[in-house]
């Protein structure tokens, strides 16, 4: 990876203080694609001896990449809305219902059961579990949906064979067709491993995908296999939790920020799904690569932040 002595801009300190401005009706709207799901997260409160019991917070919220992106739009100044397949049952009312009074278009096709994943926190480890429903090709995402939308994000996950893949496909292809500019997040390792090199390099071609999303492990799995993303206009976002993000353009280095330290952050779940919906509001918006990065640490250090005085209390 190109190094340089980018230097970070203090601002970064002030603007993570400030509460996020709320969209309008004419702010640009980001429409993310994947999954809505229950997180259940699981923190010991106390080292559990082996096959017994032990005492844990536990708190049930709303989860899914996608979603999460969707959710945190408003965060970044822009509007947001989701699209996917959500469970025919009473979690799914429950989860739409949640992500609807967070100001979020729910546009989705229902069926089957809701996913579910597990974080189980423990200390500075954290451990995620997932339950994915098996998908079909049945499902259909209604090209309307698009209508409006000035970015489109994807999640890796919405693209695994046992998924809705050929529904999302579909979608892309028509934002590519009316130019709206594609962004992906790669999620996880597994991901990769699961979609495999040459599948996932075709992917992102055909898709056009102009803006990718990683952390430095999933980077490095990136580099490993030689998947990178098409020459010209294309931007890799790699984030790197407590340490510098960088933006590169093939191969040559945009910008670096660093985040501003959290304290104590027990569950950083989503995080990285909330620097990205900061990350594509800001560039919805004018924004330059480096001031880009500064708005995505901003947005996950609010989600941070909010998780830290609401969640785990003893």
């Amino acid at each position: 990876m190109a190094k340089t002595g980018v230097r970070v801009p203090r601002v970064l300190q002030d603007q993570c203080d400030e509460h996020a401005i709320p969209p309008s009706d004419g702010s640009p709207l980001i429409c993310a694609v994947g999954d809505l799901f229950e997180d259940i997260v699981v923190a010991p409160r106390l080292p559990t001896p082996h096959d017994d019991e032990g005492a844990a917070s536990i708190v049930r919220r709303r989860g899914g990449s996608a979603a999460n992106v969707a959710a945190n739009a408003s965060s970044g100044g822009c509007r947001g809305r989701f699209v996917g397949v959500v469970g025919e049952d009473q979690t799914g009312d429950r989860l739409l219902a949640d992500l609807e009074k967070a100001g979020v278009d729910a546009c989705v096709a229902r069926t089957g059961r809701t996913g579910c994943v597990v974080v189980l926190l423990d200390g500075d480890d954290r451990r995620m579990y997932s339950d994915r429903p098996n998908g079909d090709d049945s499902a259909r995402f209604e090209h309307r949906w698009l209508d409006d939308v000035k970015a489109l994000h994807l999640s890796a996950f919405s693209l695994l064979p046992n998924g809705h893949a050929a529904a999302v496909l579909d979608f892309a292809a028509f934002a590519k067709r009316l130019g709206i500019s594609i962004s992906l997040g790669v999620g996880s390792v597994r991901v990769i491993d699961a979609i495999g090199r040459d599948v996932f390099s075709n992917l992102i071609a055909h898709v056009g995908v102009s803006t990718m999303f990683c952390n430095e492990r999933e980077n490095r799995a990136l580099l490993d296999l030689h998947i990178s993303l098409p020459s010209g206009a294309s931007t890799l976002v790699v984030t790197g939790g407590a340490s510098r993000a960088t933006a590169t353009s093939n191969g040559n280095l945009l910008a670096a920020a660093d985040p501003r330290a959290v304290g104590a952050a027990p569950d950083t779940t989503g995080a990285g799904d909330a620097f990205a919906a900061g990350f594509i509001a800001k560039r919805l918006l004018g924004g330059t690569p480096m001031s880009c990065l500064v708005d995505g640490h901003a947005c996950a250090y609010r989600l941070i932040r909010r998780r830290r005085e609401t969640s785990f209390q003893a």
